[in-house]
């Protein structure tokens, strides 16, 4: 109440309620935005994953960890209710996870409107050509936007994947036979993609980190140095399609059966990198 008269006092109110307004939108898309597309995730993941199959998980622990046979294991009296108890600790789990998510995203009010209220400076820097405004009001809002995506997306994968390994969906065999690794198709399809968005969120890591450039301090003056422009510079743009490539691979895998494809063209992608690093390192 003591800010809101301050501001009032000195004629500046209408600012101090656009910080306000800033901040409430930035709670609520952030919150929301979080919830609904972890939510919709974890509702794919259980809908692929049917309560009946948690019986496996409990299977699994009682011959391979507890060595019981089989006349002997333990189950689950009630699978069904077991299950909706999870879908409810789930749902508020996350819905409370969201809420922080959007009290943490209404500190970065000022970065938004920085970036809604650009404007040129009319000088361009001599490295990339683009306007100064850019550096100024621009990249640090498109820096939390990476960080938020790529935040948002691991997480998403890390619980998807938790609830197919808790429901037998994704399976793996230490008796020692052939086959060590064993995954359904959907969830499969569904792991992919949302590890191929990670890897198109991180090549953009790179598209907007060519930009800190400027603010190294790796020469003797402040800015870009011969080694930023000469080694840095192409490497970023070598990591930027190669997370491009990946992320498509990731997704044509979708379509051939089999994991070996995709680990080969990854390990080969990589081995071209550190090549590609090696002969930058040679120039210098």
């Amino acid at each position: 109440m003591g800010r809101y008269l301050w501001f009032e006092n000195l004629g500046y109110l209408s600012i101090l309620l656009k910080i306000w307004k800033t901040s409430g939108l930035f709670f609520l898309i952030s919150g929301t935005t979080f919830f609904i597309f972890t939510y919709i995730n974890i509702l794919i993941a259980q809908k692929l994953s049917p309560p009946s199959e948690l019986r496996y998980l409990f299977e699994y622990i009682n011959k391979n960890v507890w060595d019981i046979s089989d006349e002997n294991l333990w189950e689950i009296p009630n699978v069904n209710l077991f299950s909706k108890g999870i879908n409810k600790i789930i749902f508020y789990s996350i819905l409370v996870l969201s809420f922080f998510v959007g009290i943490a995203s209404i500190k970065n009010w000022q970065t938004f409107l920085l970036y809604f209220y650009s404007t040129p400076f009319n000088i361009k820097d001599s490295v990339f050509n683009k306007d100064i405004g850019f550096y100024i009001f621009n990249l640090p809002f498109l820096q939390y936007i990476y960080a938020w995506c790529l935040g948002l997306l691991t997480f998403t994968f890390i619980v998807s994947l938790t609830i197919y390994l808790l429901y037998g969906k994704i399976r793996v065999n230490i008796s020692g036979q052939r086959n060590f690794f064993f995954i359904d198709n959907a969830p499969k399809i569904h792991l992919l993609i949302l590890l191929s968005l990670v890897l198109f969120v991180f090549s953009f890591k790179y598209l907007i980190g060519q930009y800190n450039l400027l603010y190294s301090q790796r020469g003797v003056v402040f800015g870009t140095c011969y080694t930023d422009i000469y080694a840095v510079l192409p490497l970023y743009k070598i990591m930027f399609w190669i997370c491009i490539i990946c992320g498509i691979l990731f997704l044509l895998n979708i379509f051939v059966k089999t994991f070996k494809f995709i680990f080969v063209l990854i390990i080969a992608f990589f081995i071209s990198l550190l090549r590609v690093i090696l002969i930058i390192l040679k120039l210098l």
